[in-house]
């Protein structure tokens, strides 16, 4: 299956996140992650976030990065105009062959895991096929109004 076109929503604000290419990445993400969801102000589960970027983060060094590679993960946390939260992560490896089935659950538990937060995940491939992006959007918690 093709990776997903690339929609190009209205960012309304962003914050870029460095990650080690190591085993503390997971933990380094989940913290700055935090960090990031409370300067942007967006209004959903901060909680869930969280847990979904650790997961690409985890996914991303699990299956992106290969033995030795010293390079950082690049991670970026956007909320749009309708207050949706891009989570994005990008690793080195530009192929993502089981990506339907990891979502589905068949192929590990993460990305299937993601999914059940909320997240709707995505997958694109640098143009220069140099890296690729796993998105997961999120959308706010839905307020009651009296």
């Amino acid at each position: 299956m093709e990776p997903e076109a690339v929609t190009t929503p209205v960012i309304t604000s962003q914050y870029p996140l460095r990650v080690p290419a190591d085993p503390t990445a997971p933990q380094v993400a989940r913290i700055k992650g935090r960090t990031a969801l409370t300067m942007l102000s967006w209004p959903g589960s901060h909680l869930d976030a969280v847990e979904v970027l650790g997961v690409l983060v985890t996914n991303a060094l699990e299956h992106g990065i290969t033995p030795g590679d010293t390079k950082e993960l690049h991670a970026c946390l956007s909320v749009t105009e309708t207050r949706e939260l891009l989570i994005d992560v990008t690793d080195h490896n530009p192929m993502f062959r089981d990506f339907e089935r990891a979502i589905a659950g068949e192929v590990g538990q993460g990305l299937w895991r993601a999914g059940q937060l909320g997240a709707s995940i995505s997958q694109y491939t640098a143009p220069d096929f140099s890296s690729k992006t796993v998105r997961a959007v999120m959308r706010p918690l839905r307020r009651i109004d009296p």
